[in-house]
């Protein structure tokens, strides 16, 4: 193994251990556990306005009612479609039950959870989150 990849793994081993040792980023977590070197190489190929979408969907960071409330925007954090959960990038890809015929029709599954989530790939969350 040469020097460039044992420099290259050993960032990637040291940005884990940062990640994990962070308290902040829930949101964020709950979608990538660990840095991926793939999935960062797919984003930063993606157009400016598909960037931001992404960026969004995974930090929370978005027009969502849950964030809006937290901005001071908006009074309500539910979902407007279901009204049974606070309106987060969470819910909306995998919980939302006004829209679990559309989860059905991307993921196979009418409700994905975190687990679930983690494991698709960040292409088929943009896609899915575009055709909304």
């Amino acid at each position: 193994m040469n020097i460039k990849c044992k420099i290259s793994q050993w960032s990637v081993q040291e940005q884990n251990r940062q990640w994990h040792n962070i308290k902040s980023c829930h949101q964020t977590k709950q979608f990538m556990q660990v840095v991926n070197i793939r999935l960062r190489q797919y984003a930063v190929r993606l157009s400016r306005k598909d960037l931001r979408l992404l960026v969004g969907l995974l930090t929370g960071h978005n027009t969502l009612n849950r964030h809006l409330t937290l901005l001071r925007r908006t009074d309500d954090p539910l979902c407007p479609l279901c009204g049974e959960e606070e309106d987060t990038s969470l819910h909306l890809s995998g919980n939302c039950c006004a829209i679990a015929e559309k989860l059905c029709e991307f993921f196979g599954r009418y409700f994905l959870g975190p687990g679930g989530l983690r494991q698709e790939h960040w292409s088929t969350l943009l896609r899915f989150v575009k055709n909304l």
